[in-house]
């Protein structure tokens, strides 16, 4: 885990936000399921394990069977 010191900057300097974001079930996410080891997913960034997540349900609400197009060039 990174920290920063909290005396490393200087809060007038530029605007603080108030208010962050933070991604839900992070921890859901099924690496079996995905083709993917369980220890590349420690590593992987968070963002990754929404983009795949996201396409294959995409994948799934436009009518394709995700499996029919596995190791294609698409």
């Amino acid at each position: 885990m990174v920290t920063d010191i909290q005396d490393r900057w200087d809060v007038n300097s530029f605007p603080i936000p108030r208010r962050m974001g933070q991604m839900k079930d992070l921890d859901k996410f099924d690496a079996n399921f995905m083709g993917i080891h369980g220890k590349q997913v420690e590593n992987m960034d968070p963002r990754l394990r929404f983009i795949l997540e996201l396409t294959h349900e995409t994948l799934i609400d436009a009518g394709i069977n995700p499996v029919t197009i596995r190791g294609s060039k698409t």
